[in-house]
């Protein structure tokens, strides 16, 4: 019912936020480093974001009826208020065009009040590193360093995706799914719900933006899912352990630990791609956001791959990361280190694999003009 109503309410607005747009010229145009040929109305993420609001309104209805949703009400506060900010730092840009170092400015800004607010990492899992050691625990400086890297960055990475039509929001429902079934395995029910409501208003903001797209989500819609994607992931992910406390009257200590390898795994695909841009152009000598077509899905592209086979194929890949992701929930040592290096081997295969052997001249040179 939740998944229904985010997605019903999301094909019914976004042709009214395109309406809009078409009237008042707020489009996306062209240019070197997009894809689309014609002038498209970028305020698509509007249409997410209010379908995922009359979801969210089911959940807190339902909230009175059923026992097991459990979740502090300050945690949705946190998502739901943080995400709106950055969407509304992203829908300022898409009207006035902000400096690229202006919105980092104020994304950090936000990230370090949801940060004071609750939304906070106090240990990193290391379990995974099969040491004697289970976390590094992380001081109120590093903690904030942190989350602010981790809400900021996923932000962006995401931002740099909608590169292609559907790609962005594919890969974010991707990630979202992958949640949902870790949140279903350690029974955090209410945030499967929220995960279901997200799910609903992406799958219905996809009915315009599946190549070739009606409408763009922009950068409010990118902003939105990005940050949605960072602090849903803090505040799913991170568990509760007791540590011992030395030369304190306090013996043991409680303290929210983060299992990044997790995350890192489901969202590899836009943390690679961000990775992988901003280390290129500063080897470079450029600026991390000077434009450029150095981004995977243009690496695709430029072998001859076109824009349905490109979002296909990654949209593959970041499915079987997701699933990886899952299945790794949990388990330590050895096994973790053998999928690791399933994942280098598969990356190193996709790198050395030389695509336009494959393809036809003939469909090199269409996907060209």
């Amino acid at each position: 019912a939740i998944i229904s109503i985010s997605l019903i309410s999301s094909v019914s607005i976004i042709p009214l936020i395109h309406k809009i747009g078409i009237r008042f010229n707020l489009i996306d145009k062209p240019d070197f480093r997009k894809t689309h040929k014609g002038k498209i109305v970028r305020l698509g993420g509007l249409g997410i974001f209010l379908g995922l609001l009359f979801g969210l309104i089911i959940i807190y209805l339902l909230k009175g009826q059923i026992d097991f949703l459990s979740l502090e009400f300050k945690d949705i506060l946190l998502l739901f208020i943080g995400s709106f900010c950055f969407l509304t730092i992203g829908l300022i840009d898409d009207l006035v065009d902000l400096s690229p170092y202006v919105r980092l400015a104020f994304q950090f800004l936000l990230t370090i009040i949801l940060f004071s607010q609750g939304l906070r990492i106090e240990a990193i899992d290391i379990t995974w590193l099969n040491s004697k050691f289970n976390y590094l625990e992380l001081n109120q400086l590093s903690g904030i360093i942190f989350v602010s890297i981790w809400v900021v960055g996923l932000t962006n990475a995401i931002n740099w995706l909608d590169g292609l039509d559907a790609l962005a929001s594919g890969i974010t429902l991707i990630a979202i799914v992958s949640l949902s079934c870790i949140f279903i395995t350690i029974e955090k029910w209410e945030l499967f719900f929220i995960c279901a409501a997200y799910c609903g208003a992406i799958i219905g903001f996809l009915r315009y933006n599946i190549y070739p797209a009606k409408i763009m989500m922009g950068d409010c819609g990118s902003y939105f899912l990005g940050s949605s994607l960072g602090i849903l992931s803090i505040i799913g992910l991170s568990y509760e352990s007791n540590i011992d406390k030395i030369n304190t009257d306090i013996l043991l200590e409680t303290i929210k630990v983060f299992p990044i390898h997790i995350a890192l795994i489901i969202f590899f695909v836009p943390l690679f791609d961000m990775t992988y841009v901003v280390s290129t152009r500063i080897i470079k000598g450029h600026s991390p956001f000077f434009p450029d077509r150095n981004h995977v899905h243009h690496k695709f592209l430029n072998k001859g791959i076109n824009e349905r086979s490109t979002s296909i194929i990654l949209f593959s890949i970041s499915i079987l990361f997701g699933i990886l992701g899952v299945f790794l929930f949990g388990i330590e040592g050895k096994v973790f280190f053998f999928c690791g290096a399933l994942i280098i081997l598969l990356i190193s295969f996709l790198y050395l694999l030389n695509l336009k052997e494959y393809l036809s001249p003939d469909q090199i040179q269409n996907n060209k003009d």
